[in-house]
């Protein structure tokens, strides 16, 4: 059996008042709240257990330990979680001292080297032995390869089984896989990428005011937003050209600000339309109420036209009216909720505010929609309403008896 011996000096303190009068009660000869020559030995017994034996002076505390103390180092003390004998439970204890580095080194790392009956951890260790002694080049060279297929590294928050196995493949012989470049063997020398491979457009679900991503950006905004789309995700999606295509986003800097990527095409297709939607057809034909019609009905026939000649690019700015059209009644109806604060008009303005800023990319970033979307309505409301005729609302109270 492997025994660990750590010696030093150092004061104990139980953090549960009761254990600590249950421990003086026990051991009287102690002097707990003193420093005292301290000696920890840890053996290993199998399966991941451990008895621990603390001996103050001359005095042996009996202690065992299941996977792990759970050690914490904060400030000039280590806080353990041992299993005592004589409480029949475990015990927070804090040790300050020379002694608790010590303590701290092989109860929160050097343990596991004890455990020798389970293969996987061992291995693991090994591995983590090879990467301590990787050159920082070719840590490099590997997070750069990662980060190329999988978008995250090996210890960032978002792991899966595959990048694990590739990982560890590096690691198994770094000196052959990462020769030359990653990836790439035999001494090949790696290929520059341009501002294009550099930068991701997207401008959907959870994306920023530029819609400029780098690659790494890109896959933390996609996991961050993977339940939000309004499909599911497939499971077999995980690199980048499969998260691309999934969720219409291009390759290289968005050309405009705003968050919208756009080609000529694009632009003069949403130019034509802004001139074709701003026509306020009431206001050209005040006096007549057939010649109003009239130009509704060619309005709606200058948008076919546009649509049978850009199919596209109209079938995009359609999606984005009608998402504008969906976002305004939830808009409305939370600004409606802030009545429910009054007469305190602070909290109403506080409240309206919160709702604001909620929907600023729509209402405020996305201000050429918004004309947009008020330019239907009026043409709704023109082709609904005869603007022609004249009614005071003043009449309306007023009886003729």
């Amino acid at each position: 059996m492997m025994s660990k011996v750590i010696k030093g000096r150092g004061k104990i303190s139980f953090h549960d008042e009761k254990d600590r009068e249950k421990m003086n009660k026990k051991y009287p000869e102690i002097e707990f709240e003193k420093m005292n020559p301290l000696k920890f030995t840890a053996t290993y017994k199998g399966n991941k257990q451990f008895e621990v034996e603390i001996k103050v002076g001359d005095t042996k505390i009996p202690c065992s330990m299941n996977k792990w103390a759970l050690p914490w180092k904060y400030g000039t003390k280590v806080e353990l979680r041992l299993y005592f004998k004589d409480l029949k439970k475990k015990a927070t204890t804090h040790i300050t001292g020379g002694i608790q580095n010590q303590l701290f080194k092989f109860f929160r790392y050097d343990y596991e080297k004890m455990i020798k009956d389970d293969p996987k951890l061992q291995k693991s260790l090994k591995l983590n032995k090879k990467k301590s002694k990787l050159t920082t080049k070719q840590k490099k060279k590997m997070n750069v390869y990662l980060i190329e297929k999988y978008g995250y590294k090996k210890w960032a928050e978002d792991e899966d089984p595959e990048l694990g196995k590739e990982y560890n493949r590096i690691l198994k012989n770094p000196d052959k896989f990462l020769k030359g470049g990653c990836g790439q063997r035999g001494g090949k020398k790696t290929r520059r990428t341009s501002k294009k491979d550099k930068y991701i457009c997207y401008t959907g679900i959870g994306s920023n005011k530029s819609g400029n991503y780098t690659k790494k950006n890109f896959f933390k905004v996609m996991n961050r937003n993977k339940y939000n789309f309004n499909e599911p995700v497939p499971k077999e999606i995980k690199t980048i050209e499969q998260w691309i295509k999934f969720v219409g986003a291009e390759r290289g800097k968005c050309t405009q600000t705003g968050g919208k990527r756009t080609s000529k095409k694009d632009k003069t297709v949403r130019n034509k339309y802004k001139k074709i939607s701003g026509i306020d057809c009431a206001k050209k034909h005040p006096k007549s109420r057939d010649k109003t019609l009239k130009c509704l009905d060619q309005k709606i026939e200058d948008f076919k036209s546009l649509e049978s000649e850009f199919p596209q690019e109209m079938k995009i700015l359609k999606e984005e009216i009608k998402d504008y059209e969906k976002m305004m009644p939830s808009f409305l109806k939370e600004a409606g909720k802030c009545k429910k604060h009054t007469p305190d008009m602070d909290k109403v303005k506080k409240c309206f505010q919160e709702v604001t800023t909620k929907y600023k990319k729509n209402l405020v970033d996305d201000k050429e929609m918004g004309k947009l979307y008020s330019s239907a309505l009026r043409d709704k409301l023109n082709r609904m309403v005869d603007h022609t005729q004249k009614v005071d609302l003043g009449e309306l109270g007023k009886l003729n008896l």
